[in-house]
C-alpha cells in the first residue's frame, strides 16, 4: 500500500503541538502565572472552578501587553523573551519558546484583558480554538488578565481522559504552593470555586511564605542554608529530623527561579539524609540554586522542570556536603513542647504527662475471657542453643482466627473455644535491662523483647478492627491542631471518610488547619499526627490496598509501643503476655525481628557440662 505524505494544517499543528505543552489544567495555570512571573509582577491572582476544566483566570499588575501585539502574542513561535538561539544559553526568564498562549488557545475559549502603562486604554480579545473572534478597547488597570474557558472542547478525546475535578484541583493546588513558595516576592492568592483557598504575604521572606502555604510546624522545624563555591550559591531552609514524608513530594527546587525535578538534586538530598531520617523517608526541603545561565540547558524536556548542568559533579558534592553540614551543625533534638498545648497551666502539663506515661501501659491490664487458638508451641532444629519461637510449618493456621464476641471487651481479640494457645503456659520471672521479659516454662527459658511485643499486639488488633470496621476512638480533651498546605486540606476534605474509617475525627478549620478531635484509641497524639501525613503521601495509592495500609500501621504501631528501657512491673509484663498470645502470629514483630526467643533446659544444661 501506497500512503501519501501530507502537509498538516496549521490547525492541526496547533493540536498536536498543545498535547506537549497543555497535558491538564495544571499545566496551564504554570505556564499562565510564569508569564505574569516574567512580566514583572508583583500581584498575581489565580483563580479556577471545577478542577480548571470550566475555568482558570489568571490576574496581575505585570507591564501588561501593547494593544497591537495582543494577537502575535498567541502566534506559535511568538515570543518577548529570546531573539535568536544565543539568548537561549544566557536565560533570565521563565518562558522562551513561544508555545504556551498559541497551544492553550488551540485547545479551549480565551479572553484577554491587557493594558500597559503607556496605554490610554486596554485591550480585550476573545480567542476560541485559536482563532480571534473579537478586539475591542476597554477600561481596565495595568496588567494582564487571561481567562481560559472549555478546555479541550475541540478536542473530546483529549477531555475524555482529564481526571475528576478533585484530583485536577489537586493538581492545580500542588503546582501553585510551589511556585509560591519559589517567589515570595510577589503577592499570591487562589481561588477554587469562589473560596479563597491561599493568600502569601509577598514580604519577600522565604520563611513566612512557606508559612503562609504549609503551615507552622514545617516551617518551625527548619533550618536556613547559605552558601555558594565558585559555580554555585544555595539558599533556602531544609527540614531537620522532625519532619519528613513518604515521598519526595515537599522537595522543592529552584533553579534560577525556575521550579524543578531534577534526579541530580533529589540524589544529593536523599543521600545527605541518608543517617538522619528513618528508612524510606524523605527530606522536606526550600532550595534555590543560582547558577550562570550559560552554564545550564533548561529546553531539554517539554515541560521545563529538569535541568542540564555543566558541572553536575560538583553540583551534586557541593549539594550534599552542605546540606549535611548544615544538619549536624544544628540541633536535631526533638522539641517535647511541640505536643503541650499552649493554654494548659504547669500542673495540667504534668498531669497529662504521666497520663500520656501510663496511656500505654493501662491497655495491658484488661482482663480477657478468652480461648486460645490451638497450635504447636515448639519446633525442635537442628543447632541451635537460641532457638526463636515459631510454628510447626506442619499445622495449618487459621488465619481468620479473630471471632466478633460482644461479650468479651472490645479491644480484645478473640477465638474459637476448642483451640488450644500457640504459645506455652509462661511464668515471669523478672526483667533484664528494662528491655527484655524473662519467663519460664517446664523445660525451657524465654526471652520476650517487651517493644516488639507490644508493637505486634497494637499492629494486629488495629489492623483486625480496620478490617472488620470495629476501630474505636477516644475524644481528645485538648484537640490537635495541625497546620497543613492547601492541597493536604483539600485530599483531607475530599477523603473524610476514610480518615473516620481509620479512627479519627477531623474538622476543617480555614484554608490551611485541621482539628483533630478524636484518635484510635490505640495511638497518641504524635502517632495520630504522623498517621494522617502518612495517608496524605499514599492516598492515591492506599484507598484500596490493604498490604500498604499494614505497612503504614506497622510504622505507627513501632511509634505508639512500649520502648526498651520503659519499667514494667510483674503485673504489667503478665498482661502484655497475655495479650501476645492472642495475636495471630505472635513470634514477630511487623518489621520482621524475632519478638521471643527459647533457650532450652537442655542447652543450660551443657552450658554448665551437666549433660554432655
Amino acid at each position: 500500500m501506497n500512503f501519501k505524505i501530507n502537509i498538516l494544517d496549521e490547525n492541526t499543528i496547533n493540536k498536536i503541538a498543545a498535547g506537549e505543552v497543555v497535558e491538564r489544567p495544571s499545566s496551564i495555570v504554570k505556564e499562565l502565572i510564569e508569564n505574569s512571573i516574567d512580566a514583572a509582577a508583583s500581584r498575581i491572582t489565580i483563580e479556577i472552578e471545577d478542577g480548571g476544566k470550566k475555568l482558570i483566570r489568571v490576574t496581575d499588575n505585570g507591564t501588561g501587553i501593547d494593544s497591537h501585539e495582543v494577537e502575535k502574542a498567541f502566534q506559535r513561535h511568538a515570543t518577548s523573551k529570546i531573539l535568536n538561539i544565543d539568548d537561549l544559553y544566557n536565560l533570565n526568564s521563565l518562558g522562551f519558546r513561544g508555545e504556551a498562549l498559541a497551544s492553550i488557545a488551540s485547545v479551549s475559549e480565551i479572553e484577554v484583558i491587557t493594558k500597559t502603562e503607556n496605554d490610554k486604554f486596554g485591550t480585550k480579545l476573545y480567542l476560541s480554538g485559536g482563532s480571534v473572534i473579537k478586539k475591542e478597547p476597554i477600561g481596565c488597570s495595568i496588567g494582564t488578565t487571561i481567562i481560559v474557558k472549555n478546555l479541550f472542547f475541540n478536542t473530546p478525546a483529549r477531555r475524555k481522559f482529564l481526571k475528576p475535578s478533585n484530583a485536577e484541583t489537586l493538581s492545580i493546588t500542588d503546582i501553585i504552593n510551589k511556585i509560591c513558595v519559589g517567589n515570595p516576592n510577589i503577592k499570591f492568592k487562589y481561588v477554587n470555586n469562589n473560596k479563597i483557598m491561599l493568600t502569601t504575604p509577598g514580604d519577600d521572606n522565604l520563611k513566612n511564605t512557606i508559612r503562609s502555604v504549609y503551615g507552622k510546624n514545617i516551617a518551625d522545624n527548619l533550618i536556613s542554608i547559605s552558601t555558594q563555591n565558585n559555580y554555585f550559591k544555595i539558599y533556602g531552609f531544609v527540614g531537620n529530623n522532625s519532619i519528613y514524608r513518604s515521598n519526595k513530594s515537599m522537595q522543592h527546587i529552584y533553579v534560577n527561579g525556575r521550579y524543578v525535578k531534577t534526579t541530580l538534586i533529589l540524589d544529593a538530598i536523599s543521600d545527605a539524609y541518608k543517617s538522619i531520617l528513618p528508612v524510606n523517608k524523605h527530606a522536606i526541603c526550600f532550595l534555590n540554586i543560582q547558577v550562570d545561565p550559560k552554564s545550564i540547558d533548561v529546553n531539554i524536556h517539554p515541560t521545563k522542570l529538569e535541568v542540564k548542568f555543566e558541572n553536575e559533579n560538583e553540583l551534586y558534592k557541593f549539594i550534599k556536603q552542605e546540606i549535611y553540614a548544615s544538619l549536624i551543625h544544628s540541633s536535631l533534638i526533638p522539641k517535647f513542647e511541640e505536643h503541650i498545648n499552649d493554654n494548659l497551666s504547669f500542673n495540667s502539663v504534668e498531669l497529662n504527662s504521666v497520663s500520656k506515661e501510663m496511656e500505654i501501659k493501662e491497655n495491658l491490664f484488661i482482663e480477657e475471657q478468652i480461648t486460645i487458638p490451638k497450635y504447636n508451641i515448639l519446633e525442635d532444629a537442628s543447632d541451635p542453643k537460641f532457638n526463636i519461637l515459631r510454628e510447626n510449618s506442619n499445622i495449618p493456621i487459621d488465619s481468620n482466627a479473630y471471632l466478633n464476641n460482644s461479650s468479651v471487651n472490645e479491644s480484645e481479640f478473640v477465638v474459637r473455644e476448642d483451640e488450644k494457645t500457640k504459645l506455652p503456659d509462661l511464668d515471669i520471672i523478672g526483667n533484664i535491662f528494662n528491655t527484655y521479659i524473662v519467663a519460664r516454662s517446664k523445660e525451657s527459658m524465654f526471652l520476650i523483647d517487651q517493644h516488639a511485643a507490644h508493637e505486634k499486639i497494637i499492629y494486629e488488633e488495629y489492623l483486625y478492627k480496620l478490617k472488620n470496621s470495629k476501630i474505636t476512638s477516644q475524644i481528645l480533651i485538648d484537640p490537635i491542631v495541625l497546620d497543613l498546605s492547601t492541597k493536604d486540606i483539600l485530599i483531607i476534605k475530599d477523603k473524610l471518610s476514610l480518615f473516620e474509617e481509620f479512627g479519627f475525627e477531623i474538622d476543617l478549620f480555614g484554608n490551611n488547619r485541621i482539628i483533630i478531635r478524636s484518635i484510635p484509641n490505640l495511638f497518641g497524639q504524635p502517632e495520630s499526627e504522623r498517621f494522617i501525613i502518612e495517608i496524605i503521601d499514599n492516598i492515591s495509592i492506599i484507598e484500596n490496598q490493604y498490604e500498604l495500609r499494614k505497612d503504614k500501621v506497622a510504622s505507627i504501631a513501632c511509634k505508639a509501643a512500649v520502648k526498651a528501657k520503659d519499667f514494667l512491673n510483674t503485673i504489667e509484663m503478665d498482661a502484655l503476655i497475655k495479650k501476645l498470645r492472642l495475636c495471630e502470629n505472635p513470634y514477630t514483630c511487623p518489621h520482621g525481628r524475632p519478638i521471643i526467643v527459647e533457650i532450652k533446659k537442655s542447652e543450660i544444661e551443657k552450658m554448665f557440662k551437666r549433660i554432655i
